[in-house]
């Protein structure tokens, strides 16, 4: 009888792993939004993520790392920091680990600084699940599919800048053109 017993809790727990390690990654939705797409240098901008299971049953083991692109450096407190943010190679890396009952979403929201103009691809994605024994995990990664465009700061002092005209990028126009007239 013992032996009965055995087997059926050997026999549930490989059907349970082989569920989990097969729709580990299927379970999970991941979705990006962002406050701004249109931001100055050294603004704050907020990226906000919401990761949720869609199974019926709870995922006991999900990790979300955000790489963010060069050139947007993230703004956190140094508790946070020192907590959430793993140094690497290619630039730092938030990082969240989270256990998800059945149907259950989580909001996450880091703030960032774009350090100059351009286009920003916001980064990448790391979604990492592991399976319900802790034998295996399996990673994904896909680009975040949000865009933020920084454009010149916003000059404050605008009365100076009548008398040489527009100004074109950092260089005012009619300030260079009418000193080389002369």
């Amino acid at each position: 009888m013992i032996w009965v017993i055995v087997i059926f809790v050997v026999l549930t727990a490989v059907l349970l792993e082989y569920y989990s390690v097969s729709l580990a990654p299927k379970r999970m939705q991941i979705s990006f939004d962002t406050d701004l797409t249109l931001a100055e240098p050294g603004e704050e901008v907020c990226l906000s993520f919401v990761i949720r299971n869609q199974s019926r049953l709870p995922q006991l083991y999900v990790s979300v790392s955000v790489s963010l692109e060069d050139g947007l450096k993230i703004s956190v407190d140094e508790d946070a920091r020192a907590k959430y943010i793993v140094k690497t190679a290619s630039g730092n890396l938030f990082r969240r680990r989270y256990f998800l009952l059945p149907h259950q979403a989580v909001t996450q929201k880091i703030r960032f600084v774009p350090e100059h103009r351009g286009v920003f691809h916001i980064g990448r994605c790391y979604l990492e699940c592991g399976d319900y024994l802790g034998l295996k995990s399996i990673v994904q990664s896909f680009p975040i599919d949000r865009q933020l465009v920084c454009t010149a700061r916003y000059i404050s002092d605008l009365p100076a800048f009548d008398p040489l005209g527009g100004t074109e990028g950092n260089h005012s126009v009619r300030g260079l053109f009418s000193k080389t007239r002369r």
